[in-house]
């Protein structure tokens, strides 16, 4: 049977140029992801958004329940945000491209801000993100709202000078950041999502360093793992399991521009 199996396997796998492997791994990392997080109550037990509430029927986050419950979904970004939330002590979360709303959900659980001002271009994903809100009781904290262009983060932005921003909007980020956005965010810290998909993303990515120079420090996160071995949820699974559990299914490698305003520019506003 085994051979069998292997036989059949062998072949679908040509006939389909590895899409039939893709599927099956994909499926299995669903169910890992769901009999973990279900084990925990579909709760995030560890970081800064420990005990918020998850809805595995989430429209994106199902496919990272288990990932986002163990508090490693992002995590390092998690743990910026908390920083951010205790140095500078601002009450206003801004997140652009919210998908169906961890992060603007999950600094709110534990008062990490008093209020999230969300853009989310889908409806499906403005939809999760109410849902997912109601779920966790913070809906009254949370305003949602449709595209991010010029004229509406600069609204936002101005309304909320003393806010921290947080950018994943899936490479739209080197057409929307300009000076003219910068120089609206001077006391503002922020985190934007980097993703270069092609090769002139390198430049633009280069250009967008040297702009945010003029009024921010920062500094570059990277997504590297090192948890295959330190969840005790996981110590019965094997390393490829915790590696299907614990991976983002990203497709270019993830990193994150830090920034803090330069002290100076402080000083003299």
């Amino acid at each position: 049977m085994r051979k069998l199996l292997d036989s059949i396997f062998k072949l679908s796998s040509k006939l389909s140029r590895g899409k039939f492997d893709n599927y099956f791994v994909h499926r299995y990392a669903d169910q890992l992801s769901f009999e973990i997080s279900e084990s925990l109550g579909h709760r995030v037990i560890f970081g800064p958004f420990k005990g918020m509430k998850l809805n595995p029927d989430s429209y994106l986050s199902k496919y990272i329940l288990a990932n986002f419950a163990l508090g490693s979904y992002e995590n390092k970004v998690q743990k910026e945000l908390e920083n951010f939330s205790k140095k500078y002590q601002y009450d206003v979360f801004i997140d652009i491209g919210g998908a169906d709303g961890l992060f603007a959900i999950g600094v709110l659980v534990n008062s990490m801000f008093k209020k999230t001002i969300v853009f989310e271009l889908e409806e499906r994903g403005q939809k999760a993100i109410l849902e997912n809100a109601k779920l966790n009781s913070v809906s009254d904290k949370i305003e949602i709202n449709g595209i991010a262009d010029f004229n509406s983060l600069s609204k936002v932005i101005s309304n909320n000078p003393n806010s921290v921003l947080l950018m994943d909007i899936e490479g739209a980020e080197f057409d929307i950041f300009d000076k003219d956005l910068l120089l609206k965010m001077t006391k503002m810290p922020f985190i934007i999502e980097i993703h270069c998909f092609k090769q002139e993303d390198q430049k633009k990515y280069t250009k967008l360093k040297d702009l945010i120079k003029l009024t921010h420090d920062f500094k570059v996160l990277n997504n590297d793992k090192k948890e295959l071995s330190s969840h005790v949820h996981l110590k019965h699974f094997t390393d490829m399991q915790k590696a299907l559990v614990l991976t983002e299914r990203r497709t270019i490698r993830a990193e994150w521009l830090v920034c803090e305003p330069k002290k100076l520019l402080n000083d003299i506003n």
